[in-house]
């Protein structure tokens, strides 16, 4: 029975498998600008919140149906791809935003005389996934600038246009 997911990793339970994890903790914070004052206290000043990190821990067992190396390399395989997943514990969604792990410490505790992977005990952060503020699929809206010069001995005008944003090589005309 899934008991939760991370993005297409599925946690369960079951007579036949126990792939899930122990200890979840969730850190929230906010962020504050501190203003030094001379001989006073310092003054904090609200920036807002920070994003949020959740801790965890899971066995990789086979002695718990599963295999270890091959839910590792799952796992190993989001971290390094950067993936950005929903975490969903039953079906309540954890958060306002996706995850994406940040770190993890695996250990290797059970190892037989062949090499066989029997037992990984994994320590996962996750670390909230906030979209980035006016990525390409945003619509942006450019403006013309048209600075107009006119010089005291005669009548001529000479304009500079561009978008205003700097990035350009004027025209004039």
């Amino acid at each position: 029975m899934a008991i939760g997911s991370l993005g297409d990793i599925t946690f369960e339970v079951s007579r036949d498998k126990v792939f899930t994890f122990d200890e979840l903790r969730r850190d929230v914070k906010m962020r504050y600008a501190k203003h030094e004052i001379i001989g006073n206290k310092p003054i904090l000043e609200l920036v807002g919140p920070d994003l949020s990190e959740i801790k965890f821990k899971m066995i990789l067992s086979a002695s718990m149906g599963v295999n270890p190396l091959k839910e590792m390399d799952a796992i190993y395989t989001a971290y390094t791809n950067g993936e950005a997943m929903v975490l969903m514990l039953g079906n309540y969604v954890i958060g306002n935003y996706k995850w994406v792990i940040s770190d993890f410490c695996e250990g290797y505790s059970a190892i037989d005389n062949l090499g066989n992977v029997w037992r990984l005990e994994v320590d996962i952060t996750l670390q909230e996934y906030v979209e980035q503020i006016g990525d390409s699929t945003s619509s942006t809206t450019t403006t013309s600038t048209t600075t107009s010069t006119t010089s005291s001995s005669d009548t001529d005008s000479t304009s500079i246009s561009g978008d205003g944003d700097g990035g350009e090589n004027p025209t004039l005309g």
